[in-house]
């Protein structure tokens, strides 16, 4: 179903993606990199660069090359010896960070505040549970407690999206029909997703310009 051939005011069930799409992803990460950069330098007694270096280095290669083997790189780069993989995996899954204190996109806050009452919210998100949860706390998402989330990891990567397992158990689990569901989100595996489910999809750059 293209985004043409309906308005989102006529479904009674939204799904929205998590990173990226409720929030920016990087304001945690930000979050997550300061404190591992603090951690290294405790952990590494003889170093010849600061917390600063180490933060900076995180943040330019995440943005400019993504975050497949960031860790990696960054040992090479600094000659990390005691501050493990598991160590910087630790620290960014559970890095503590106050309840609420990341901003959601305004888009998205405009849209909770006027339809909170009469539409059903859910959050559908891929990833490590305990960094998804992490996540969901520290952001300051309106009506927390009457949003539903699902998180698609949590049976296995087989049934990770684009699998649209987890669309087809929020249908069965609120009794929905596919008519009366969109999913809204950030990539290409969300749209996968969607289709696969037989929902309708619509990007956050189609929602961001609906004005509410």
């Amino acid at each position: 179903m293209s985004f043409n051939n309906f308005k989102i005011e006529q479904f009674s069930a939204i799904i929205f993606d998590l990173d990226d799409t409720l929030y920016e992803e990087i304001e945690y990460l930000k979050r997550a990199y300061k404190y591992i950069s603090e951690k290294i330098i405790e952990s590494e007694s003889d170093h010849h660069y600061s917390e600063s270096s180490i933060y900076k280095y995180f943040l330019r290669t995440f943005t400019n090359e993504g975050r497949i083997n960031l860790f990696q790189k960054a040992v090479k780069k600094f000659n990390i010896k005691n501050f493990t993989i598991e160590h910087f995996l630790n620290c960014l899954r559970t890095v503590n960070i106050c309840e609420n204190e990341i901003p959601i996109k305004k888009p998205i806050l405009d849209f909770f505040i006027k339809y909170h009452v009469s539409k059903n919210f859910f959050i559908l998100t891929n990833g490590n549970i305990t960094q998804q949860k992490n996540k969901i706390k520290s952001i300051n998402i309106p009506f927390k407690g009457e949003i539903k989330i699902y998180y698609s990891s949590s049976l296995g990567k087989e049934l990770e999206k684009p699998n649209p397992y987890f669309i087809l158990k929020i249908l069965r689990d609120h009794n929905l029909s596919k008519e009366q569901v969109m999913y809204i989100g950030d990539s290409e595996t969300d749209e996968k997703t969607a289709k696969a489910g037989e929902v309708a999809f619509m990007t956050y750059k189609e929602f961001s310009a609906i004005h509410f």
